[in-house]
């Protein structure tokens, strides 16, 4: 249990404990904690984690309520329950239907099926309920056929849906010869509910940035998976998208549309048990999905594949071919012999490097943060000294700092001209060193002339 999951517990049962000391439902402050952490940008990951214990709660929350049921006294009242069970499901669905093809979310196809999914009773109605029955503000006689009533809508609305296809075709012959014009299509969307084909990156460090540029660049879409809050903050600043989450839980990986993606890339190299994790949660939902790996060296190379792994990229390797390479060409090794080198061992899949002998690994990793480039979003705000001149007006390029994108109204231009005009509320996408990406921010607010 990590301090991630301590933190949305801990928040529903404050919340829980706070409105029972104000007299009304603990039910009603865990659904507002629900809303609360449902509005960030981790609700996927809240949803992963809390799912043990949702499954178990929800469990005990629906026994509860249905021990509040008088069955003999329902027995007496069983037509006016079945009554409005089916006016809740009928209504609340015609409601749903119009709200979504008002807003333009969806076609009138979605659009039903969207009202046939959500036409039951809702838990906060049961909610509700206990709330009127502890103030008496309403009578038990009500209370009893409310309940039977959401209960009751609760197994109409399983038969809709289990049931969707014929309705569906019922519902295109009705509206067939209707007037209506052409069918509005969905709104667009960069969440992976409605991908198809897309590329799902697990790791959103720069080796998982650099992919999503080489996939965007040929025209497909792309979701990323990071744990790192900062930079999930940064990247959607500028558009990118990218969701907290855990590639290594089931629930995150189909928030990410597995179902429908075309290909699946793992960069982060550690530790290898997550990797495998991955990898076998992969095989079991998507067998069938072409994976690709990164692993640090070539040791985990059969690992990650016996795993599924599609294919499986080694940076030693490709450190050591790169090496290589350069230098029989500085010893004046012809450029298609080298080439032929560098093809035949990617060819043979890394097995003419398997043969090393081990020693004890001394290499450590000496570099100065301060000196990696990096991508950084920065939000230009009103009054500052930009606004209202351009790139080329600017030099950022003085500092070192190239401006790779700017997001505006929504909208995220790549490689703006030099003579693009800044406007307030602009998010730029800066590249360079963190000491050099702060003096450009610095002139661009107006601090440095």
């Amino acid at each position: 249990m990590n301090l991630f999951l301590l933190t949305a517990l801990c928040i529903a049962l404050a919340a829980a404990w706070i409105t029972d000391l104000m007299g009304l439902s603990m039910e009603l402050g865990a659904f507002l904690a629900g809303v609360i952490l449902g509005g960030t940008p981790y609700h996927h990951q809240v949803s992963a984690d809390i799912r043990p214990f949702r499954d178990t709660l929800l469990g005990l929350f629906f026994i509860g309520m249905g021990s509040l049921v008088n069955l003999h006294e329902l027995a007496d009242l069983a037509v006016w329950v079945i009554l409005i069970a089916v006016a809740i499901v009928v209504v609340k669905a015609i409601v749903i239907y119009v709200v979504v093809r008002f807003t333009r979310q969806a076609n009138s196809e979605d659009a039903f099926k969207t009202g046939i999914l959500l036409s039951q009773g809702g838990e906060f109605g049961f909610v509700l309920i206990s709330i009127e029955t502890n103030f008496n503000t309403i009578d038990d006689h009500v209370a009893q056929v409310m309940l039977g009533a959401l209960m009751i809508s609760m197994v109409i609305s399983i038969m809709l849906v289990r049931f969707q296809k014929p309705l569906l075709e019922l519902f295109k012959k009705l509206t067939e010869r209707s007037t209506e014009g052409p069918a509005l299509p969905k709104a667009p969307t960069n969440t992976a509910t409605q991908l198809k084909d897309h590329v799902i990156i697990c790791g959103f460090s720069r080796v998982g940035q650099r992919l999503a540029r080489a996939v965007e660049s040929e025209g497909f879409d792309y979701i990323a998976i990071d744990l790192d809050p900062l930079r999930i903050e940064q990247a959607s600043l500028a558009g990118e998208n990218i969701f907290y989450g855990d590639a290594t839980q089931l629930d995150t990986l189909r928030h990410a549309g597995i179902a429908h993606a075309k290909a699946l890339v793992i960069t982060f190299t550690t530790p290898s048990s997550s990797v495998k994790k991955s990898l076998r949660l992969v095989q079991h939902v998507a067998p069938n999905l072409h994976v690709l790996v990164r692993a640090k060296n070539d040791a985990l190379l059969e690992e990650y594949r016996q795993e599924g792994a599609t294919e499986v990229v080694s940076e030693a390797l490709e450190s050591s071919l790169m090496l290589g390479s350069h230098l029989m060409l500085m010893l004046g090794v012809p450029k298609h012999r080298v080439m032929g080198w560098l093809l035949n061992i990617r060819k043979n899949r890394y097995d003419l490097l398997r043969g090393f002998f081990k020693g004890q690994d001394v290499e450590t990793i000496e570099s100065d943060e301060n000196m990696r480039e990096q991508l950084s979003s920065f939000f230009l705000p009103e009054g500052s000294f930009a606004v209202d001149r351009t790139l080329k007006e600017l030099k950022l390029e003085d500092f070192s700092v190239i401006v790779t994108a700017i997001r505006r109204s929504g909208i995220r231009g790549a490689q703006p001209e030099p003579d693009t005009r800044l406007k307030s509320q602009d998010i730029l996408v800066l590249y360079g060193t963190p000491e050099n990406i702060e003096r450009a921010e610095a002139k661009l607010i107006g601090n440095i002339t």
